[in-house]
């Protein structure tokens, strides 16, 4: 096999037509028992279940980004206490940094 190169199996982005195959029957069988109707009355008969299987469908990372505004004086601070502030704002455990 060439190194960074793709020389066999399907093309970059073409479907597996097995996993095709499978989730087209799941599809089949979801309609053939009732649809969304009946897989509403489920979650609500069965919510821990269904927040289970929810779960796996969410991203994994979730991104944020948070503004802080802060007004700290630093003139009278010591540098311990300094380098204690600045770790909280980093989200340090001031606990473990060596002052």
């Amino acid at each position: 096999m060439a190194v960074g190169r793709k020389t066999g199996g399907r093309s970059k982005g073409t479907p597996n037509v097995k996993t095709f195959g499978v989730k087209e029957n799941l599809l089949d069988v979801f309609q053939e028992i009732g649809g969304v109707r009946n897989f509403a009355k489920w979650a609500r008969e069965n919510e821990t279940e269904f927040y289970k299987h929810y779960i796996k469908l969410l991203p994994q990372q979730i991104n944020q980004t948070t503004t802080l505004n802060a007004n700290i004086s630093f003139q009278d601070m010591k540098d311990e206490d300094l380098s204690f502030e600045l770790n909280k704002l980093r989200g340090v455990n001031s606990s473990i940094v060596n002052h």
